[in-house]
């Protein structure tokens, strides 16, 4: 289970960070590719930081398409996703498929610009001894 999770974590923290503007700004008409600059993603086990990993060049780049659905590419492997945005859209949800079982993550929107988003994320569910968080930048790529 701790290495789904730092897997889990590792490629969904890369999706980065957005911010306080609508979300429908900075995807525009809620749509674009994005690369992922930069990650930094903790692991906890038994409610301990156990692992932080920084990298500043996750290959990775995120598709959204209008539709709500995306996909996220790593250097040799694509995975498929659906994304909303709350009311306030100040948060952009991402839920995966993995092998049959869902996984999504609440990722906040800390600072948007034109072709620039910063998202932090946590997959934190109250009670768990075992999650993890961080914080990672896109860039607008098309």
């Amino acid at each position: 289970m701790k290495s789904f999770k730092f897997i889990l974590a590792a490629l969904v923290l890369s999706v980065a960070v957005v911010s306080c503007a609508k979300v429908e700004k900075i995807l525009v008409k809620k749509e674009g590719k994005w690369n992922v600059t930069n990650t930094v993603t903790r692991v906890y086990t038994n409610s301990v930081l156990d692992t932080t990993i920084t990298d500043a060049n996750p290959q990775e780049s995120y598709i959204f398409l209008e539709d709500g659905t995306g996909t996220l590419t790593d250097i040799d492997t694509s995975y498929a996703f659906t994304w909303t945005v709350n009311d306030d859209e100040s948060e952009i949800n991402l839920c995966f498929d993995f092998f049959g079982l869902q996984i999504c993550t609440k990722n906040t929107i800390v600072n948007s610009e034109k072709n620039l988003q910063e998202w932090s994320y946590t997959d934190f569910v109250t009670g768990d001894t075992d999650w993890s968080e961080g914080e990672g930048t896109l860039e607008r790529a098309e």
